[in-house]
């Protein structure tokens, strides 16, 4: 029953014609049955609303309002990031951490000259 259940609700689907087992089952099947029926009942209502018109320019104004609103959500998360790195310069702990690691890269790169241009390898 659940083989011609899955076949029956798949033709319902796809909108193709039911054939006359799967016909036969829909009348005693009460799941396939509700399918059917909300089914056809979805496809009168697409159909009556395919039949309304829409204003001309009505889908460049939707495409031009969605590019609108992309914008500025990318300029609100650049903005965003921007205050929350000057808030994180602001702070005197993070000044010198980055004053620290500063200094240490420098340190090494001082060491790599001295070793490896005025001490060459032989």
């Amino acid at each position: 029953m659940a083989k011609i259940c899955e076949e029956t609700q798949g033709s319902i689907a796809l909108g193709a014609d039911l054939s006359r087992e799967e016909d036969e089952h829909v009348r005693i099947c009460g799941k396939c049955n509700l399918l059917l029926t909300e089914y056809q009942s979805l496809m009168l209502l697409l159909s009556d609303s395919m039949d309304i018109d829409v204003p001309s320019g009505f889908a460049d104004a939707v495409m031009n309002k969605i590019e609108m609103e992309e914008k500025s959500l990318a300029s609100d998360w650049l903005e965003k990031y921007i205050i929350a790195f000057e808030r994180l310069i602001a702070i005197p702990q993070a000044q010198y951490l980055a004053m620290g690691l500063g200094a240490a890269v420098s340190l090494i790169n001082l060491i790599r000259f001295v070793f490896f241009v005025l001490i060459p390898v032989q």
